[in-house]
Order: structure tokens, then C-alpha cells, then sequence
């Protein structure tokens, strides 16, 4: 099952260390910039509904553990060994169905700081930062590229990017 960005619209009112919104990246970051374009790009229609099963965030593992605490949720953690990008994972319902928040160290085909990339937009009355459309593009293609694509939405996602 997938959710909207309007359905995360709590985990948005998030604030990293430093006050500002946490960084939305992956699906809800395209479904924000599939919904912010349908007026002008009448294609996008035809790829509705844009829905992610769960919602990403870049950061290290005290953003998560920051989030869990804004939300008075439990965070999950990645083995120590095992080498990945992910740095947690906090646990989220939604109309008491399972989702989660991902938190993630870095972005897959987007190379140095990604906070230069970020467009601080107003989205339903809140200030949120969101990666830029050429990144989410350039991630979704090393993703397709290298990333098995069982349960997994990179190719709904380039057809939104790219309509």
C-alpha cells in the first residue's frame, strides 16, 4: 500500500539540530514534485496516484534519533558491520497501517554536499526542503541501474520525472 505526501503531513513538521526541515529525498520527494508540476504537465495525470509505501530523510544516526524522539516513536538501527547507507529506521502507522521513516547517509548517483541542492518550498502551510528534481533524477537512475527492483517503485518514479 502506498501513502501520499499528505499523509506524512506530521513527520514534516520535523527540525533537524539546527531548526530547519529535515531533508525529503526518495519517493514523497518525487510525488512532492509530480504534484507541484501536474497543473503544467497534464501527462504527469496519467501516473497517479503519487504514492510511496514510506518516507526519506537524509541524515546520520542522530537525525534518527532525533526524529523518534520529536515523534515519541522507537528507533531501529542497522547492524554496526553492515555497510550501508541507511542509518535507521523509525517505525510510523498511518491510519494504523505500517510505514516507515528511512534515514539515510547518502544519496545514491549524487556525489559531495547535498544541502546546496536542497529547495526550501512552502507545502500545505509548512516550510519543508526537498532535493532538487536533477538529483532525484540522477538518484533514481543509479538506483535502477544497480538495485534490484523487486518491491521497489525507481521506474514508476523515473516515468514521473521524466514525463
Amino acid at each position: 500500500m502506498g501513502f501520499s505526501l499528505h499523509q506524512f503531513a506530521e513527520v514534516l513538521k520535523i527540525r533537524d539540530a539546527a531548526g530547519q526541515p529535515y531533508l525529503l529525498i526518495g519517493g514523497q520527494a518525487v510525488n512532492y514534485w509530480a504534484e507541484r508540476y501536474l497543473a503544467v504537465e497534464p501527462q504527469l495525470q496519467t501516473l497517479q496516484p503519487f504514492t510511496s509505501e514510506d518516507i526519506d530523510f537524509k541524515g546520520g544516526s542522530d537525525d534518527v534519533q532525533r526524529i523518534a524522539r520529536q515523534l515519541e516513536l522507537t528507533p531501529g538501527y542497522p547492524p554496526k558491520v553492515q555497510m550501508t547507507a541507511l542509518a535507521g529506521v523509525i517505525p510510523f502507522q498511518i491510519g494504523g497501517v505500517k510505514s516507515n521513516i528511512e534515514v539515510v547517509r547518502r544519496i545514491p548517483g549524487v556525489s559531495g554536499s547535498v544541502d546546496a541542492l536542497a529547495v526550501q518550498a512552502e507545502w500545505n502551510g509548512k516550510s519543508i526542503r526537498v532535493l532538487d528534481p536533477i538529483s532525484l533524477l540522477a538518484c533514481k537512475l543509479e538506483l535502477v541501474a544497480s538495485v534490484s527492483q523487486e518491491k521497489r517503485h525507481d521506474v514508476p518514479h523515473l516515468k514521473i520525472l521524466l514525463p
